[in-house]
């Protein structure tokens, strides 16, 4: 009896390790992971903080490496199979092969790409000369409070202009922060894109989706609903934070290696 249940279980096991190796293969989570640190590379390569240009290069240099794409996803899969409950797999199944789901997906993955970006700007044009109707609204916000959206976008913004902050406070020869500072500096930080993310996501939303019909949606927001879908959920916005804060470890640890 041992044997075969030893082969049993690993037949299970690699069963689990197919179907996680796809749910983060059609969850188009590199492109959500790349999102959050591109915006911030873009926003500091400007050196709004004013520091000397070769440390500012040499930061954002470092900032890149240490959010590299292959590490981050590392961290989300391994929070997966640590966190992955075998009774969902038919769920997850089913989910995945529905038409909406692809929909989905596939539209959040070409707005990543130059095409997707000069859609963008034609949608936003097009969304300014006729706004979207109450109902489409209340679709997409439907979408955003199914699932930790606004929560995971806050948190992982903080998480990465804290280490900017911390950063910056070890590379300045003119200002240094205490970690009360920098906390006081983050916590304000945090404040101010609470009163605006929602509505920021809201119109990502519109635009990402602008293509896809409001049935679509609702399909796909119904799976987040469900247990299997709550699961998927927490385990995703866990999955990210983590990559999130390891990335930004190794990210000052590198800043505070050239010091």
């Amino acid at each position: 009896m041992i044997p075969f249940l030893s082969s049993a279980q690993s037949s299970t096991d690699t069963a689990n390790s197919a179907l996680l190796d796809t749910l983060l293969k059609k969850i188009p989570f590199e492109s959500r992971l790349q999102r959050a640190p591109k915006d911030i590379e873009m926003q500091f390569a400007q050196n709004p903080l004013g520091l000397p240009a070769e440390k500012n290069e040499k930061m954002i240099a470092l900032f890149a490496e240490g959010f590299v794409i292959d590490s981050l996803m590392y961290d989300v899969k391994k929070v997966f199979e640590e966190r992955y409950q075998n009774p969902y797999s038919d769920e997850f199944q089913q989910w995945l092969s529905r038409p909406s789901t692809q929909k989905v997906h596939e539209a959040e993955e070409a707005t990543n790409t130059l095409q997707g970006a000069r859609r963008r700007v034609v949608r936003m044009y097009e969304l300014e000369q006729e706004p979207p109707s109450e109902e489409r609204e209340e679709v997409i916000l439907s979408l955003m409070n199914s699932t930790s959206t606004v929560d995971n976008a806050i948190q992982s913004q903080t998480i990465l202009f804290r280490s900017i902050v911390s950063a910056f406070s070890i590379l300045s020869d003119q200002r240094t922060f205490s970690d009360s500072q920098i906390d006081g500096i983050v916590s304000n930080y945090r404040m101010e894109i609470e009163n605006q993310i929602q509505d920021d996501l809201k119109q990502q939303y519109l635009i990402m989706y602008f293509d896809l019909d409001s049935e679509a949606l609702r399909e796909y927001t119904s799976f987040y609903e469900s247990d299997a879908g709550s699961w998927l959920d927490s385990t995703a916005t866990e999955a990210v934070t983590t990559a999130y804060q390891n990335a930004t470890d190794r990210f000052i640890e590198a800043i505070e290696n050239i010091q």
